[in-house]
């Protein structure tokens, strides 16, 4: 099989920016941003807008686009990632 006709694996996790604000009951999740760039544009703009203390940190979560293996196995197709 060609590498132009392979299917690209989507990985399990997306990796990007954790944004928390503390609005007084301790630290709570507010949004992920997947890009550099769109967590920097939210983070002006919550610093613009949002009067309470807040914090980026790096993390991961679930991506809704990911297959498990064994549903892969089952194409008709044969790609395996």
């Amino acid at each position: 099989m060609s590498t132009a006709l392979r299917k690209r694996c989507e990985n399990k996790w997306l990796y990007g920016w954790k944004l928390y604000v503390n609005y007084g009951n301790g630290w709570e999740y507010e949004t992920f941003e997947v890009s550099r760039k769109a967590m920097l544009e939210n983070k002006k703009a919550y610093l613009r807008d949002c009067k309470y203390p807040q914090r980026w940190s790096r993390g991961r979560e679930t991506n809704p686009n990911w297959v498990p293996l064994s549903a892969q196995i089952g194409d008709d197709n044969g790609i395996k990632c």
